[in-house]
């Protein structure tokens, strides 16, 4: 086992609709400017049109294959419950 094995650890990420999630790409950090990084994705998670399908983001449906794969390949990612969401994002 490697290193990096060896400190993997999986968690369960529960995702619901009306939550906001920000999907990262390169992300740098310094301790001067914080974080930047490229958003691949961003977007309040909706009910998909399409019933076999997990989530819908920004118009894109996902499977929920699709959906743990793009988080899996992701730098890193946010995900803000609903309750925390101004209202002008809802829409």
């Amino acid at each position: 086992m490697t290193d990096t094995e060896q400190n993997e650890y999986s968690v369960s990420l529960d995702v619901n609709a009306g939550d906001f999630i920000e999907v990262y790409e390169d992300i740098d950090m310094d301790q001067e400017m914080g974080m930047s990084a490229s958003i691949t994705l961003d977007g309040v998670v909706e009910e998909p049109d399409d019933s076999d399908m997990f989530a819908q983001v920004d118009g894109v449906a996902f499977s929920r294959e699709g959906f743990n794969t793009l988080l899996q390949d992701a730098d890193g990612y946010q995900v803000t419950r609903a309750e925390h969401i101004p209202e002008e994002l809802e829409e």
